[in-house]
């Protein structure tokens, strides 16, 4: 019974964790009023949460390939529940985001849970097995939107918070229970200093994205230095020290670089289309929007998570034929197609649905596509770094794309101007273009060991 329930109870831990992290956005617009900042301000509780993701995916990561595997899963999983406790009860803004800081560390559980599917199940299971994990988080952002949606239009937003606790709390009981607590893996070393340089690095980038004011002089000539330097610092440290959060050697491989880039661009453009919809289906007519409440624009992402599950076994039948290359490409213009199709086809909640459907297929397909691509091109012993690598730069870009997709709200002032819809518009065609870069970069690096 608990060799059936692994694989189920490893993907319960990825889509709830993500669940959590999605309970930022739509409830963006409402805690800009509750607490009176702007929605770019208020944007930093879904920002600063995949930012805290980002970091921890290495470090996590890092910490699975030790014998503490599962302690890892159930402490980081208390972690969140924590968060979420202080996110139910504070009235500071400024705790609020240290809250949703300390929740953004269950994405790192990603990595953790494909080292465990890799460990503790058959070798035959495994392609299947990170697929499955892998689009996890798309399905448990998806279905945690409208749940978040309706349980804060009709409770409340501190209930929403208490209500993803509660899920958490099942959760650890669920790992306690079915996953293996023990296993002969050695014990690993962390490198404490490169977690500060990557964390430093990454947070300068995501500032200057999602500041505009502070596109100027000397602030933002300091945040690219800074950017830059620690970066730069953490790249030198993980090539020279003998522990590396991520082994750059194997993981920036000449025939996985255009798997990687994909990875990035399209976290990237996905979370600006998930920020986009959320803004613009409740903001009021007069500014563009389509003046629906938070539950409706909750549903809206329902479509969205329940096709990227077709879309994950859609690519992998796909790609037995024209190759993960191919596959990864056509998944990509699939959402481009989408995104720009809301630019150009009529303003309805109609139009808004069937966009959401193909997203939700080209992002399943690409992100259910992005560990078997990589796993066909490497050796097992490098397989690892080469996960850990590819979930820290789709991470970085869930951060990227958040940031960027506040930083254009301040173009739409609540008082007139610039309308949501207008900067929507804009904002779109961005996410697209991203998109269609994200296929190019699987055409224009030559995946020599993937096919297609």
């Amino acid at each position: 019974m608990r060799g059936r329930l692994l694989l189920p109870t490893l993907a319960l831990v990825t889509s709830i964790t993500a669940l959590v992290t999605s309970l930022g956005a739509p409830l963006v617009p409402a805690l800009a009023v509750t607490f009176i900042v702007s929605f770019a301000d208020a944007q930093w509780t879904l920002t600063i949460a995949l930012l805290a993701g980002a970091i921890s995916v290495p470090l996590l990561g890092r910490l699975a390939t030790g014998s503490k595997a599962t302690w890892v899963v159930i402490v980081t999983l208390a972690l969140v529940g924590s968060g979420l406790f202080v996110a139910a009860i504070t009235q500071s803004f400024v705790v609020l985001l240290v809250a949703r800081g300390v929740q953004g560390i269950g994405l790192g559980l990603v990595p953790v849970t494909m080292t465990l599917a890799r460990r503790l199940l058959p070798a035959s299971s495994a392609p299947r097995a990170l697929a499955i994990l892998s689009v996890s988080t798309l399905v448990g952002a998806g279905f945690g939107y409208p749940l978040a949606a309706w349980v804060a239009e009709e409770f409340g937003v501190s209930m929403a918070y208490f209500a993803g606790m509660i899920l958490v709390a099942a959760t650890i009981v669920l790992v306690f229970l079915v996953i293996p607590r023990r296993d002969d893996s050695p014990r690993v070393q962390l490198d404490w200093p490169g977690v500060i340089l990557l964390g430093i690095g990454v947070c300068a980038v995501l500032l200057l994205l999602s500041s505009l004011g502070l596109w100027q002089g000397w602030a933002v000539i300091t945040l690219i230095v800074t950017s830059i330097a620690a970066l730069a610092a953490w790249v030198g440290r993980s090539l020279h020290t003998a522990a590396p959060l991520v082994d750059l050697r194997l993981a920036l491989r000449r025939d996985i670089g255009g798997v990687h880039l994909t990875g990035a661009l399209a976290g990237t453009g996905m979370y600006v289309l998930l920020s986009v919809v959320m803004l613009v289906v409740q903001a009021p007519e007069a500014l563009g929007g389509f003046a629906q409440p938070i539950t409706i624009a909750g549903l809206l992402l329902v479509p969205y998570s329940i096709m990227s599950l077709v879309g994950s076994y859609g690519a992998r039948a796909l790609s037995a034929k024209g190759g993960p290359a191919t596959t990864l490409a056509i998944g990509c213009l699939a959402f481009a197609v989408a995104m720009l199709g809301l630019v150009v086809l009529p303003d309805s909640l109609v139009v808004l649905f069937l966009m959401m459907t193909l997203a939700g297929v080209g992002g399943g397909g690409v992100f259910a596509m992005l560990p078997i691509a990589i796993a066909r091109a490497v050796p097992f012993h490098e397989l690892g770094s080469a996960l850990a690598f590819n979930q820290l730069l789709k991470f970085v870009g869930f951060a990227s794309g958040s940031a960027l997709a506040g930083a254009m709200t301040s173009w739409a002032p609540a008082g007139g101007g610039t309308s949501a819809g207008s900067v929507a518009d804009v904002t779109l065609i961005i996410g697209g273009a991203i998109w269609i870069l994200a296929g190019l970069a699987t055409w224009l690096t030559r995946l020599r060991r993937l096919g297609g």
